[in-house]
């Protein structure tokens, strides 16, 4: 009976120790958020979902997701041509963990006019904006 004690104290401890699981998604003010590894990537956006009622126009993307980072915005994210939701943008706000923007993130939101940057960015994909 105490090996059985031991091991099952064993196993919930490690179950309560895994906190978030890579692929996992949230979404936060209609931005949609994949957990790689040990950071988030901003992967799309959903003007339906109940967070993103008062947008304002405005798509932002998080600093962080609880204590994980987003550091990147992924290729085709907000991609007006495969969501109209992102054709209606007319700002985007990034979180300061943000580093890289993948190639197509912004494509053909047109009535994007106002992009603030993070301060930790380091690279921007093909066509981000186009």
């Amino acid at each position: 009976m105490k090996r059985l004690t031991t091991y099952t104290t064993a196993l919930v401890t490690a179950l309560l120790s895994v906190t978030s699981v890579s692929g996992q998604t949230v979404t936060q003010r209609g931005v949609i958020y994949t957990l790689v590894e040990d950071h988030y990537k901003a992967t799309g956006f959903n003007l339906a979902s109940a967070e993103a009622s008062n947008w304002g126009d405005t798509i932002t993307v998080a600093t962080s997701i609880g204590d994980i980072p987003v550091t990147a915005i992924a290729n085709n994210a907000f991609d007006a041509s495969v969501n109209a939701d992102c054709a209606k943008a007319v700002a985007l706000k990034m979180g300061d963990c943000v580093e890289t923007i993948g190639a197509y993130a912004c494509y053909q939101c047109k009535a994007l006019t106002d992009v603030q940057f993070s301060k930790s960015l380091t690279s921007i994909g093909a066509n981000a904006f186009y």
